[in-house]
């Protein structure tokens, strides 16, 4: 009996040992494969330019810096719609979120002469600009500028198109990778089976292939601002169809 036992034992781990060696690797396909890549790009032309300016305000209580801040706010915004920008276009306190703890600040300096520490408080605060006509840019960052903002923070273009010429973008880069599978499969004496895999991932990577750049690298200055930058964008498809014997139908596989 203890032999028995002893042989059903050797024989579960052969079993079992067999069972693993002959399982398929992690990347194993059953099928001969054609593997295709295409992209495809469109130009985004930008049609919106939107601006941040930060401005502030320094004073011996908070109250006041606060009131000097809103009194430079209104200098802004009234230059910003003097460069020909709506009211409803510019932004601030109220429509426009200001991380609370940024928004006072203290200093702190040594006063030799009183031998003290004197305490002023600084008020900051941000508004935002959008702008549809691109010509205007330079000039309203000029005006809001000399009205009192101390500094631009953030300028981007945009374009309500994105998402439009993405989806064409990939249409054609789909077409196009099946076009390559196919160029592929005639090549080698075979034909283009069923489509085992389409997508916009990388394989193994997971990195996506939709991309949105810009052509160049552009700094701020008056020939960017009379020229916006557009930007290129890319989208990449891949896929993997089965490669069929010439005169070979899917279901003599």
């Amino acid at each position: 009996m203890l032999s028995a036992a002893l042989f059903s034992a050797f024989m579960l781990m052969l079993h079992q040992d067999t069972s693993q060696a002959v399982a398929p690797p992690r990347y194993f396909f059953s099928t001969t494969q054609v593997r295709t890549t295409a992209t495809a790009t469109r130009t985004v032309t930008p049609e919106l330019a939107v601006m941040r300016f930060e401005f502030s305000a320094r004073d011996s209580t908070p109250a006041a810096a606060a009131r000097a801040a809103a009194a430079i706010e209104d200098a802004v915004r009234k230059a910003i719609a003097k460069a020909g920008v709506p009211e409803d276009s510019i932004l601030g306190r109220g429509s426009l979120s200001y991380p609370g703890d940024q928004t006072i600040q203290i200093e702190t300096k040594p006063n030799a002469e009183f031998r003290r520490y004197d305490t002023t408080y600084v008020f900051r605060d941000l508004m935002e600009v959008r702008v549809r006509d691109l010509k205007r840019v330079s000039r309203v960052m000029d005006a809001a500028l000399l009205g009192g903002a101390q500094k631009l923070v953030f300028l981007q273009f945009s374009s309500a198109r994105s998402q439009q010429l993405g989806q064409e973008a990939l249409e054609e880069a789909t077409r196009q990778a099946r076009r390559n599978a196919e160029l592929m499969a005639q090549a080698a004496g075979g034909k283009l089976g069923r489509p085992l895999e389409l997508t916009t991932d990388r394989s193994e990577s997971g990195n996506p292939f939709y991309d949105l750049r810009t052509n160049q690298a552009t700094q701020i200055n008056a020939a960017a601002m009379a020229a916006p930058p557009g930007a290129e964008l890319r989208v990449s498809v891949y896929g993997r169809w089965e490669l069929l014997a010439s005169g070979e139908s899917r279901s003599e596989r």
